[in-house]
């Protein structure tokens, strides 16, 4: 919502607001005419009452807390994990849980690198062979 919009829709709550008071109507039926609950006119006037015209703008509808985020620490060690080490988010994943016993999904592990600016390692960096590569050739015997 830009600037003009907010500023239009503060001026017409606060036109409500003042026409109930002034109306000899009263609250139910300037309710009605404008298709307006009174439980929501009520908390208008309560916002407006404790903040003044900054009280009537629309408020952010995000939770204040998500009980169900990683903890700061096992972020800060996927970051980690991927600057030292360079591995991806399904090595991120299980070294984590063989490891740390900690069981994190890969899908997880993949959205906090995104979220932190490390989905994909940059092209000069490549991935570091940890040992000797399984082929399966190598296997056969002959």
């Amino acid at each position: 919502m830009n600037k003009n919009e907010l500023n239009r829709l503060v001026a017409w709550r606060l036109k409500l607001l003042r026409e109930a008071d002034e109306m000899p109507r009263g609250v139910a039926q300037t309710c009605r005419h404008y298709g307006l609950s009174r439980n929501t006119f009520y908390k208008w006037k309560a916002r407006y009452k404790s903040h003044g015209e900054a009280g009537l703008c629309d408020r952010a509808r995000t939770p204040l807390h998500s009980p169900n985020t990683t903890p700061r620490a096992v972020v800060s060690k996927i970051l980690y994990l991927r600057e030292r080490y360079r591995f991806g988010a399904g090595r991120i994943a299980s070294y984590l849980h063989r490891f740390h016993n900690i069981h994190v999904a890969r899908s997880t592990a993949h959205r906090i690198l995104i979220r932190y600016g490390m989905g994909r390692l940059p092209a000069n960096q490549k991935r570091r062979p940890t040992g000797r590569p399984w082929h399966p050739t190598a296997c056969k015997s002959t």
